[in-house]
Protein backbone atom coordinates (compact mmCIF):
# COMPACT_ATOMS: atom_id res chain seq x y z
CA UNK A 1 0.00 0.00 0.00
CA UNK A 2 1.37 3.41 -0.95
CA UNK A 3 1.24 6.40 1.34
CA UNK A 4 -1.21 8.24 -0.90
CA UNK A 5 -3.59 5.30 -0.91
CA UNK A 6 -4.32 5.51 2.80
CA UNK A 7 -7.93 6.46 3.45
CA UNK A 8 -7.98 6.45 7.23
CA UNK A 9 -7.08 9.78 8.78
CA UNK A 10 -3.73 9.92 10.50
CA UNK A 11 -5.25 11.39 13.61
CA UNK A 12 -7.72 8.53 13.91
CA UNK A 13 -5.15 5.74 13.56
CA UNK A 14 -2.46 7.28 15.70
CA UNK A 15 -2.42 5.39 18.96
CA UNK A 16 -1.07 6.78 22.17
CA UNK A 17 -0.98 3.30 23.65
CA UNK A 18 -1.70 3.21 27.32
CA UNK A 19 -3.50 -0.11 27.45
CA UNK A 20 -0.22 -1.67 28.55
CA UNK A 21 0.57 1.31 30.68
CA UNK A 22 1.48 0.19 34.12
CA UNK A 23 1.25 3.55 35.83
CA UNK A 24 -0.42 3.36 39.18
CA UNK A 25 -0.75 6.32 41.51
CA UNK A 26 -2.93 5.48 44.47
CA UNK A 27 -3.60 7.25 47.71
CA UNK A 28 -2.69 5.32 50.82
CA UNK A 29 -4.71 5.61 53.94
CA UNK A 30 -8.40 5.97 54.59
CA UNK A 31 -9.20 9.25 52.85
CA UNK A 32 -8.96 10.33 49.25
CA UNK A 33 -7.63 13.72 50.32
CA UNK A 34 -4.21 12.31 51.16
CA UNK A 35 -1.45 12.82 48.54
CA UNK A 36 -0.32 10.01 46.23
CA UNK A 37 2.46 7.93 47.73
CA UNK A 38 3.40 5.38 45.10
CA UNK A 39 3.91 5.17 41.37
CA UNK A 40 4.73 2.13 39.23
CA UNK A 41 5.54 2.33 35.54
CA UNK A 42 6.18 -0.67 33.29
CA UNK A 43 7.45 -0.27 29.74
CA UNK A 44 8.76 2.64 27.67
CA UNK A 45 6.35 5.57 27.72
CA UNK A 46 3.98 3.31 29.63
CA UNK A 47 3.80 0.65 26.87
CA UNK A 48 4.93 -2.85 27.85
CA UNK A 49 6.15 -5.25 25.15
CA UNK A 50 5.63 -8.98 25.62
CA UNK A 51 8.65 -11.16 24.90
CA UNK A 52 11.15 -8.36 25.55
CA UNK A 53 13.02 -6.63 28.35
CA UNK A 54 11.02 -3.72 29.77
CA UNK A 55 12.02 -0.93 32.17
CA UNK A 56 10.27 -1.13 35.55
CA UNK A 57 10.27 2.03 37.63
CA UNK A 58 8.77 2.34 41.11
CA UNK A 59 8.62 5.54 43.12
CA UNK A 60 7.64 5.35 46.79
CA UNK A 61 7.18 8.40 49.01
CA UNK A 62 7.56 8.20 52.78
CA UNK A 63 7.19 4.42 52.95
CA UNK A 64 10.57 3.09 54.13
CA UNK A 65 11.01 -0.66 53.81
CA UNK A 66 7.95 -1.12 51.57
CA UNK A 67 7.83 -4.34 49.54
CA UNK A 68 7.24 -4.35 45.79
CA UNK A 69 5.96 -7.56 44.19
CA UNK A 70 5.15 -8.07 40.52
CA UNK A 71 3.69 -11.44 39.50
CA UNK A 72 3.59 -12.74 35.94
CA UNK A 73 1.56 -15.72 34.79
CA UNK A 74 3.57 -16.94 31.79
CA UNK A 75 1.43 -20.02 31.26
CA UNK A 76 -1.12 -20.99 28.66
CA UNK A 77 -4.00 -23.33 27.99
CA UNK A 78 -1.75 -26.38 27.66
CA UNK A 79 0.81 -25.54 30.37
CA UNK A 80 -1.55 -24.02 32.89
CA UNK A 81 -0.23 -21.42 35.31
CA UNK A 82 3.51 -20.66 35.20
CA UNK A 83 4.19 -18.11 37.97
CA UNK A 84 7.12 -15.71 37.77
CA UNK A 85 7.81 -13.30 40.62
CA UNK A 86 9.83 -10.10 40.94
CA UNK A 87 10.37 -8.87 44.50
CA UNK A 88 12.22 -5.82 45.80
CA UNK A 89 12.38 -3.92 49.09
CA UNK A 90 12.46 -0.15 49.22
CA UNK A 91 15.38 1.40 51.10
CA UNK A 92 14.61 1.91 54.82
CA UNK A 93 14.64 5.70 54.60
CA UNK A 94 12.09 8.47 54.37
CA UNK A 95 11.45 10.80 51.46
CA UNK A 96 11.30 9.65 47.86
CA UNK A 97 12.83 6.25 47.13
CA UNK A 98 13.13 4.66 43.70
CA UNK A 99 13.52 1.20 42.23
CA UNK A 100 14.67 1.18 38.61
CA UNK A 101 15.37 -2.16 36.90
CA UNK A 102 14.89 -3.91 33.56
CA UNK A 103 12.65 -6.96 33.66
CA UNK A 104 12.01 -9.66 31.03
CA UNK A 105 8.30 -10.02 30.31
CA UNK A 106 7.06 -13.31 28.94
CA UNK A 107 3.95 -13.55 26.80
CA UNK A 108 1.76 -13.19 29.84
CA UNK A 109 -1.77 -14.26 30.63
CA UNK A 110 -1.83 -11.85 33.53
CA UNK A 111 0.50 -9.41 35.30
CA UNK A 112 -0.37 -8.17 38.77
CA UNK A 113 1.53 -6.06 41.28
CA UNK A 114 1.22 -4.72 44.75
CA UNK A 115 3.22 -2.43 46.99
CA UNK A 116 2.90 -3.09 50.73
CA UNK A 117 4.21 -1.63 53.96
CA UNK A 118 3.63 -3.29 57.34
CA UNK A 119 0.74 -5.34 55.96
CA UNK A 120 -0.98 -2.33 54.33
CA UNK A 121 -1.44 -2.31 50.56
CA UNK A 122 -0.24 1.05 49.26
CA UNK A 123 -0.92 0.31 45.58
CA UNK A 124 -1.96 -2.58 43.36
CA UNK A 125 -3.01 -3.21 39.79
CA UNK A 126 -3.05 -5.73 36.96
CA UNK A 127 -2.79 -6.27 33.23
CA UNK A 128 -4.76 -9.01 31.52
CA UNK A 129 -4.21 -10.97 28.32
CA UNK A 130 -6.04 -8.30 26.32
CA UNK A 131 -3.33 -5.79 27.18
CA UNK A 132 -0.60 -8.16 25.99
CA UNK A 133 1.16 -6.92 22.85
CA UNK A 134 4.39 -8.25 21.39
CA UNK A 135 4.74 -5.64 18.64
CA UNK A 136 7.91 -3.52 18.96
CA UNK A 137 7.47 0.17 19.63
CA UNK A 138 8.01 3.00 17.18
CA UNK A 139 8.58 6.07 19.39
CA UNK A 140 7.82 9.56 18.09
CA UNK A 141 9.12 12.63 19.95
CA UNK A 142 7.15 15.49 18.43
CA UNK A 143 4.58 18.08 19.40
CA UNK A 144 2.65 16.95 16.30
CA UNK A 145 3.03 13.17 16.47
CA UNK A 146 0.00 12.45 14.29
CA UNK A 147 1.77 14.04 11.33
CA UNK A 148 4.28 11.20 11.34
CA UNK A 149 1.82 8.31 11.66
CA UNK A 150 1.61 7.62 7.93
CA UNK A 151 5.33 6.95 7.82
CA UNK A 152 4.75 3.66 9.58
CA UNK A 153 2.88 0.54 8.57
CA UNK A 154 -0.77 0.28 9.56
CA UNK A 155 0.05 -2.51 12.02
CA UNK A 156 2.90 -0.58 13.67
CA UNK A 157 2.68 0.25 17.36
CA UNK A 158 3.42 3.97 17.21
CA UNK A 159 3.79 5.70 20.58
CA UNK A 160 4.04 9.42 21.29
CA UNK A 161 6.81 10.00 23.84
CA UNK A 162 8.87 12.71 25.48
CA UNK A 163 12.52 12.92 26.46
CA UNK A 164 11.61 11.90 30.01
CA UNK A 165 10.20 8.59 28.77
CA UNK A 166 13.43 7.36 27.20
CA UNK A 167 15.34 4.58 28.99
CA UNK A 168 18.89 5.11 30.16
CA UNK A 169 20.05 1.48 29.80
CA UNK A 170 20.36 -0.70 26.71
CA UNK A 171 18.00 -3.36 28.07
CA UNK A 172 15.20 -0.80 28.31
CA UNK A 173 15.34 -0.38 24.52
CA UNK A 174 14.91 -4.09 23.81
CA UNK A 175 11.26 -3.69 22.80
CA UNK A 176 11.79 -0.55 20.66
CA UNK A 177 12.28 -0.62 16.89
CA UNK A 178 12.37 3.06 15.89
CA UNK A 179 13.07 6.37 17.62
CA UNK A 180 11.98 9.45 15.65
CA UNK A 181 12.88 12.94 16.89
CA UNK A 182 11.76 15.94 14.81
CA UNK A 183 13.11 18.76 16.98
CA UNK A 184 9.77 20.20 18.13
CA UNK A 185 10.06 19.00 21.75
CA UNK A 186 12.81 19.39 24.34
CA UNK A 187 15.87 17.48 23.15
CA UNK A 188 16.65 14.18 24.86
CA UNK A 189 20.10 13.45 26.22
CA UNK A 190 22.62 12.51 23.56
CA UNK A 191 23.70 9.55 25.71
CA UNK A 192 20.17 8.07 25.65
CA UNK A 193 19.95 8.34 21.87
CA UNK A 194 23.36 6.70 21.47
CA UNK A 195 22.30 3.97 23.90
CA UNK A 196 19.14 3.40 21.87
CA UNK A 197 21.11 3.01 18.65
CA UNK A 198 23.66 0.74 20.32
CA UNK A 199 20.77 -1.46 21.48
CA UNK A 200 19.66 -1.98 17.88
CA UNK A 201 17.15 0.86 17.52
CA UNK A 202 17.00 2.84 14.30
CA UNK A 203 17.18 6.42 15.56
CA UNK A 204 16.35 9.52 13.51
CA UNK A 205 17.55 12.89 14.83
CA UNK A 206 17.39 16.41 13.32
CA UNK A 207 20.46 17.42 11.33
CA UNK A 208 19.71 20.98 12.45
CA UNK A 209 17.48 22.18 15.24
CA UNK A 210 16.80 24.67 18.00
CA UNK A 211 18.98 25.22 21.04
CA UNK A 212 19.74 21.97 22.78
CA UNK A 213 19.96 19.91 19.60
CA UNK A 214 23.58 20.66 18.71
CA UNK A 215 24.85 17.41 20.28
CA UNK A 216 22.32 15.28 18.38
CA UNK A 217 23.09 17.08 15.11
CA UNK A 218 26.78 16.22 15.50
CA UNK A 219 25.92 12.53 15.44
CA UNK A 220 24.74 12.79 11.82
CA UNK A 221 26.99 15.63 10.65
CA UNK A 222 28.92 13.21 8.40
CA UNK A 223 25.94 11.11 7.39
CA UNK A 224 24.34 8.03 8.97
CA UNK A 225 26.24 6.65 11.95
CA UNK A 226 26.52 2.94 12.69
CA UNK A 227 26.88 2.40 16.43
CA UNK A 228 26.62 -0.87 18.29
CA UNK A 229 23.79 -2.93 16.78
CA UNK A 230 21.84 0.01 15.31
CA UNK A 231 22.20 3.37 13.64
CA UNK A 232 21.58 7.10 13.93
CA UNK A 233 20.28 8.91 10.84
CA UNK A 234 19.07 12.39 9.98
CA UNK A 235 15.31 12.90 10.31
CA UNK A 236 13.81 13.21 6.80
CA UNK A 237 11.55 16.04 5.73
CA UNK A 238 8.03 14.74 6.26
CA UNK A 239 6.27 11.41 6.71
CA UNK A 240 6.53 10.33 3.07
CA UNK A 241 10.31 10.66 3.05
CA UNK A 242 10.53 8.80 6.35
CA UNK A 243 8.34 6.01 4.98
CA UNK A 244 10.73 5.58 2.05
CA UNK A 245 13.72 5.41 4.38
CA UNK A 246 12.01 2.84 6.60
CA UNK A 247 11.00 0.76 3.58
CA UNK A 248 14.63 0.69 2.41
CA UNK A 249 15.47 -1.35 5.48
CA UNK A 250 17.56 -0.72 8.60
CA UNK A 251 21.28 -0.25 8.87
CA UNK A 252 23.51 -2.13 11.28
CA UNK A 253 22.80 -5.47 12.88
CA UNK A 254 19.15 -4.94 13.82
CA UNK A 255 17.66 -7.59 11.54
CA UNK A 256 20.05 -10.37 12.58
CA UNK A 257 19.97 -9.96 16.37
CA UNK A 258 17.37 -12.63 17.26
CA UNK A 259 18.66 -15.21 14.76
CA UNK A 260 22.28 -14.65 15.76
CA UNK A 261 21.54 -15.11 19.45
CA UNK A 262 19.55 -18.30 18.81
CA UNK A 263 22.31 -19.72 16.62
CA UNK A 264 25.07 -18.90 19.09
CA UNK A 265 23.08 -20.33 22.00
CA UNK A 266 22.79 -23.69 20.26
CA UNK A 267 26.58 -23.98 20.20
CA UNK A 268 27.06 -23.24 23.88
CA UNK A 269 28.67 -26.25 25.53
CA UNK A 270 26.31 -27.59 28.21
CA UNK A 271 27.50 -27.22 31.80
CA UNK A 272 28.90 -30.28 33.52
CA UNK A 273 31.31 -31.55 36.11
CA UNK A 274 34.81 -33.02 35.93
CA UNK A 275 34.15 -36.73 36.20
CA UNK A 276 36.61 -39.62 36.05
CA UNK A 277 37.09 -41.04 32.54
CA UNK A 278 34.40 -43.53 31.60
CA UNK A 279 36.96 -46.32 31.08
CA UNK A 280 38.23 -45.90 34.64
CA UNK A 281 34.75 -46.08 36.06
CA UNK A 282 33.99 -49.19 34.00
CA UNK A 283 37.19 -50.95 35.15
CA UNK A 284 36.54 -50.06 38.79
CA UNK A 285 32.97 -51.36 38.55
CA UNK A 286 34.05 -54.65 36.99
CA UNK A 287 36.84 -55.08 39.54
CA UNK A 288 34.48 -54.37 42.43
CA UNK A 289 31.91 -56.88 41.15
CA UNK A 290 34.60 -59.53 40.54
CA UNK A 291 36.11 -59.07 44.02
CA UNK A 292 32.75 -59.43 45.75
CA UNK A 293 31.85 -62.51 43.64
CA UNK A 294 35.18 -64.23 44.36
CA UNK A 295 34.96 -63.55 48.07
CA UNK A 296 31.44 -64.95 48.26
CA UNK A 297 32.19 -68.00 46.10
CA UNK A 298 35.51 -69.19 47.44
CA UNK A 299 36.10 -68.02 50.97
CA UNK A 300 33.05 -69.17 52.89
CA UNK A 301 31.91 -67.21 55.91
CA UNK A 302 35.14 -65.23 56.07
CA UNK A 303 34.74 -64.29 52.41
CA UNK A 304 31.16 -63.19 52.98
CA UNK A 305 32.30 -60.98 55.86
CA UNK A 306 35.05 -59.56 53.67
CA UNK A 307 32.54 -58.87 50.88
CA UNK A 308 30.35 -56.98 53.32
CA UNK A 309 33.35 -54.91 54.37
CA UNK A 310 34.23 -54.18 50.73
CA UNK A 311 30.66 -53.04 50.01
CA UNK A 312 30.61 -50.88 53.14
CA UNK A 313 33.91 -49.28 52.19
CA UNK A 314 32.60 -48.58 48.67
CA UNK A 315 29.42 -47.02 50.07
CA UNK A 316 31.46 -44.76 52.36
CA UNK A 317 33.85 -43.74 49.59
CA UNK A 318 31.19 -43.12 46.93
CA UNK A 319 30.14 -39.62 48.14
CA UNK A 320 33.75 -38.46 47.92
CA UNK A 321 33.73 -39.26 44.21
CA UNK A 322 30.87 -36.81 43.65
CA UNK A 323 31.60 -33.27 42.38
CA UNK A 324 32.46 -30.64 44.98
CA UNK A 325 29.63 -28.35 43.83
CA UNK A 326 26.06 -29.54 43.29
CA UNK A 327 25.49 -26.82 40.67
CA UNK A 328 27.35 -26.22 37.42
CA UNK A 329 26.97 -23.15 35.24
CA UNK A 330 28.28 -22.07 31.85
CA UNK A 331 28.02 -18.61 30.29
CA UNK A 332 28.93 -17.01 27.00
CA UNK A 333 28.19 -13.78 25.15
CA UNK A 334 28.03 -12.21 21.71
CA UNK A 335 28.76 -8.51 21.14
CA UNK A 336 27.68 -6.55 18.05
CA UNK A 337 30.20 -3.74 17.65
CA UNK A 338 30.33 -0.56 15.56
CA UNK A 339 31.14 3.08 16.19
CA UNK A 340 33.29 2.33 19.23
CA UNK A 341 30.40 0.71 21.16
CA UNK A 342 28.97 -2.77 21.37
CA UNK A 343 25.70 -4.44 22.35
CA UNK A 344 26.37 -7.48 24.52
CA UNK A 345 23.87 -10.33 24.41
CA UNK A 346 24.68 -13.00 26.98
CA UNK A 347 23.25 -16.40 27.70
CA UNK A 348 23.85 -19.07 30.29
CA UNK A 349 22.83 -22.57 31.25
CA UNK A 350 22.73 -24.08 34.72
CA UNK A 351 22.60 -27.73 35.76
CA UNK A 352 22.02 -29.21 39.18
CA UNK A 353 22.72 -32.73 40.46
CA UNK A 354 20.34 -32.90 43.45
CA UNK A 355 16.82 -31.54 43.47
CA UNK A 356 16.82 -27.97 44.74
CA UNK A 357 16.97 -24.26 44.00
CA UNK A 358 19.59 -22.88 41.63
CA UNK A 359 20.52 -19.22 42.16
CA UNK A 360 22.26 -17.18 39.48
CA UNK A 361 23.66 -13.65 39.62
CA UNK A 362 21.68 -11.02 37.76
CA UNK A 363 18.12 -10.75 36.52
CA UNK A 364 17.92 -13.35 33.75
CA UNK A 365 15.20 -14.27 31.25
CA UNK A 366 14.36 -18.00 31.06
CA UNK A 367 14.52 -19.44 27.54
CA UNK A 368 11.24 -21.26 28.09
CA UNK A 369 8.12 -20.65 30.13
CA UNK A 370 9.17 -21.78 33.61
CA UNK A 371 8.72 -20.67 37.19
CA UNK A 372 11.41 -18.21 38.32
CA UNK A 373 11.91 -15.64 41.06
CA UNK A 374 13.87 -12.40 40.71
CA UNK A 375 15.01 -10.94 44.02
CA UNK A 376 18.06 -9.15 45.44
CA UNK A 377 19.56 -8.87 41.96
CA UNK A 378 19.52 -12.64 41.47
CA UNK A 379 17.46 -15.22 39.57
CA UNK A 380 16.24 -18.37 41.31
CA UNK A 381 14.82 -21.47 39.63
CA UNK A 382 13.78 -24.80 41.14
CA UNK A 383 15.33 -27.78 39.30
CA UNK A 384 14.68 -31.47 39.65
CA UNK A 385 17.62 -33.83 40.18
CA UNK A 386 19.80 -33.62 37.08
CA UNK A 387 17.70 -30.73 35.75
CA UNK A 388 18.92 -27.95 33.49
CA UNK A 389 17.68 -24.47 32.57
CA UNK A 390 18.83 -21.89 30.01
CA UNK A 391 18.67 -18.11 30.41
CA UNK A 392 19.43 -14.89 28.52
CA UNK A 393 20.96 -11.90 30.25
CA UNK A 394 19.85 -8.30 29.88
CA UNK A 395 21.39 -6.55 26.85
CA UNK A 396 24.33 -4.37 27.87
CA UNK A 397 26.26 -1.47 26.33
CA UNK A 398 30.04 -1.92 26.23
CA UNK A 399 33.01 0.03 24.95
CA UNK A 400 35.03 -1.77 22.29
CA UNK A 401 38.35 -3.00 23.79
CA UNK A 402 41.72 -2.53 22.15
CA UNK A 403 41.91 -6.23 21.21
CA UNK A 404 38.86 -5.79 18.98
CA UNK A 405 39.99 -2.44 17.59
CA UNK A 406 43.30 -3.96 16.55
CA UNK A 407 41.95 -7.26 15.23
CA UNK A 408 42.55 -7.83 11.50
CA UNK A 409 39.61 -8.79 9.27
CA UNK A 410 38.72 -12.45 9.54
CA UNK A 411 37.51 -15.08 11.98
CA UNK A 412 39.34 -16.19 15.11
CA UNK A 413 40.06 -19.86 15.68
CA UNK A 414 37.32 -21.74 17.48
CA UNK A 415 34.56 -19.32 16.46
CA UNK A 416 31.03 -20.80 16.55
CA UNK A 417 30.12 -22.14 13.13
CA UNK A 418 26.63 -20.65 13.40
CA UNK A 419 28.09 -17.12 13.44
CA UNK A 420 30.38 -17.40 10.42
CA UNK A 421 27.62 -16.48 7.97
CA UNK A 422 27.08 -13.18 9.82
CA UNK A 423 30.62 -11.88 9.31
CA UNK A 424 30.46 -9.29 6.49
CA UNK A 425 33.19 -8.79 3.92
CA UNK A 426 36.04 -7.04 5.66
CA UNK A 427 34.48 -7.73 9.06
CA UNK A 428 35.81 -9.73 11.97
CA UNK A 429 34.72 -12.20 14.61
CA UNK A 430 37.17 -12.29 17.52
CA UNK A 431 37.27 -13.49 21.12
CA UNK A 432 37.88 -10.86 23.81
CA UNK A 433 36.79 -10.33 27.42
CA UNK A 434 34.90 -13.65 27.59
CA UNK A 435 32.72 -12.84 24.59
CA UNK A 436 32.63 -13.12 20.81
CA UNK A 437 32.82 -9.70 19.13
CA UNK A 438 31.24 -9.32 15.71
CA UNK A 439 32.17 -6.13 13.85
CA UNK A 440 31.67 -4.86 10.28
CA UNK A 441 35.32 -3.83 9.92
CA UNK A 442 36.63 -0.60 11.38
CA UNK A 443 34.67 -0.33 14.62
CA UNK A 444 35.40 3.38 14.95
CA UNK A 445 35.43 5.50 18.07
CA UNK A 446 32.74 6.22 20.61
CA UNK A 447 30.37 9.05 19.58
Amino acid sequence: MTISARTVSAQAVFVRTVAACAVVVLASGSTLAQPARTELRLGVAGAAVAGAWNPLQVVVRDAPGATVELRIDAGGLERGEVPQLFRAIVAPAGGVQRIDVDLPLASWRRISWRIEQDGRVLASGALGARERDDRPLDLVLSDRPSEWRDAFDDSARVIAATAADLPARAAGWDGVRTLLIDGTLAAPEVAKVVTAATAGVRAFVPATGPAGYAGLALLVADGPLLVGAGSVEATPEGAAALASRIAAGPSGWTEVLPAALDAATLELQPPGWNHLPVAWVALATVGYAAAVWLLLRSAGAAGAASAVLVMAAAAIAAPYAAPDEPQAERRDALVFAAGGLGLKLSWSEVARLPHGEARLDGLLAPSDAREVTWSDGRTSVLLEAGGRAAFAGAPQLLSVPAAVHEAPPGVAAGAPQALLALVPAGGSLVRANDAWWLSPGQVGTTP
